[in-house]
């Protein structure tokens, strides 16, 4: 529940959450679903993992780094690097591109 308030409050606060425009970003993982939302001002990638195996991800061409905002597993906000990025089992993220 708790996670899903925070959701809910960030995507409420960010026009680029509810209106932006969306774009799928290719990823070599089968179970791995992203995209990108948002317009000049403000961007973020939302990246799902179905799978139950953990995945390292190059999802560079959307930046160098990240702010990890959310994480459905109990993770640390914080940078991330997309040249290598490792998503968990079962986890979804949602990150703000700079």
């Amino acid at each position: 529940l708790s996670f899903f308030r925070r959701l809910t409050a960030l995507r409420q606060g960010s026009p680029a959450l509810m209106t932006g425009p969306y774009k799928s970003v290719n990823v070599a993982a089968p179970d791995v679903f992203a995209y990108v939302r948002g317009g000049p001002d403000e961007r973020y990638l939302i990246v799902l993992n179905f799978g139950s195996a953990p995945q390292t991800l190059d999802l560079s061409e959307n930046g160098v780094t990240a702010w990890r905002l959310l994480s459905t597993r109990e993770s640390i906000p914080g940078v991330v690097g997309l040249g290598s990025f490792e998503l968990r089992p079962d986890e979804g993220v949602v990150l703000k591109l700079a």
